[in-house]
């Protein structure tokens, strides 16, 4: 009886889920559904009362949801890496860029990804850092720093520039991704 097959599902989810430390990141692949059937119940690990529940979905209209062939696509839903988070490529707006190692009174060119702006700058150090367009140059100012500092330095938009530092630091550029 399908009722019994649910239980008995139930249970052994359960006591799959109790196995597990609540540090743990464990994922069930279960079949994906796109229609209700009658008496479909789903299944929630309810972290206040520390065990799974199931709830009755009665008459649930699933045209709302996006199947997982939709995944990454246009009009889709992003989808995650192995470190369980989104994909930076999918990700519009500020975010960090690779750090880079500064050695001290050597300009780096910095040639930023496409459709982005330089938004700031993370400094690990002491130390004074200039910008500018061309190799030694401050056009776009400069910061002496007594320590770790995040540099605000507008929305720069430019396909390179150079940065330069007295010290040995490493630097983060914050873009902003358009």
């Amino acid at each position: 009886m399908f009722q019994d097959w649910v239980v008995k599902e139930f249970l052994s989810i359960n006591k799959k889920l109790s196995q597990l430390s609540t540090d743990s990141k464990f994922i069930i692949e279960l079949d994906e559904v796109n229609e209700l059937s009658s008496g479909a119940f789903i299944v929630v690990f309810d972290t206040t009362q520390n065990k799974t529940v199931k709830y009755l979905l009665v008459n649930q209209d699933f045209s709302a949801y996006q199947n997982k062939n939709e995944k990454n696509e246009a009009d889709g839903y992003v989808g995650l890496n192995s470190e369980s988070f989104i994909n930076p490529e999918y990700v519009k707006g500020l975010k960090p860029s690779q750090p880079i190692a500064l050695t001290a009174n050597q300009p780096h060119e910095y040639t930023l990804p496409q459709d982005a702006d330089l938004y700031a700058i993370r400094i690990s150090g002491a130390s004074s850092v200039k910008i500018g367009t061309t190799s030694g140059s401050d056009d776009f100012g400069d910061i002496t720093t007594s320590g770790a500092v995040t540099w605000q330095v507008g929305f720069l938009n430019e396909t390179s520039l150079f940065i330069e530092s007295d010290t040995d630091i490493t630097i983060t550029p914050m873009i902003f991704q358009w």
